[in-house]
């Protein structure tokens, strides 16, 4: 199943999540979780991990695939970046895990430069993508999150490697 920024797939007991997690860098985890192993089959947001799991054992939202909305997965933030599900600046210094994680940064190191950046470079649409890049380098509506209308957000098909630009059904 593919969720935003990961790749989620199960094998029995044992889960394999795979991430980008700086520009260019991909990271594969495998792991056990015996959190994972006896939960309920029941998966509203379809992340991976059970409700019943999300509610009592993590604390993220059962409903969202990106609990604090930062770009990141639940579980690609829980089990490959370990930064926070819930909060989404889990360094606190104003850039958010999954911007860090685009810009080559650490999430879990406070960098006030990663701050200044995002401060200085707008994204009007919250997409992703910087307004000028969107103008510039992209050739998207920066007032628009969905360009192309396809139920996809312009930074994540830019991520993917798609074209944000011409619809993907």
């Amino acid at each position: 199943m593919r969720i935003r920024n990961a790749f989620f797939r199960t094998d029995g007991s044992r889960h394999r999540v795979m991430a980008a997690v700086a520009a260019g860098a991909l990271v594969l985890a495998t792991f056990a979780s015996p959190a994972l192993a006896g939960a309920s089959p029941s998966d509203e947001d379809g992340d991976g991990f059970a409700n019943s799991t999300e509610i009592d054992q993590i604390g993220t939202d059962p409903y969202k695939a990106d609990t604090d909305g930062d770009g990141l997965s639940d579980p690609e933030e829980f089990n490959v970046t370990k930064t926070s599900p819930v909060v989404p600046d889990t360094d606190g210094d104003g850039a958010n895990d999954g911007s860090e994680i685009k810009n080559g940064t650490n999430p879990l190191v406070a960098d006030s430069q990663a701050a200044t950046d995002d401060e200085s470079r707008p994204d009007s649409d919250g997409d992703g993508l910087f307004d000028d890049d969107e103008r510039d380098v992209y050739g998207t509506n920066a007032d628009r999150p969905d360009t192309d209308f396809d139920g996809r957000d312009d930074g994540q098909e830019v991520y993917d490697g798609t074209n944000p630009r011409v619809p993907l059904f």
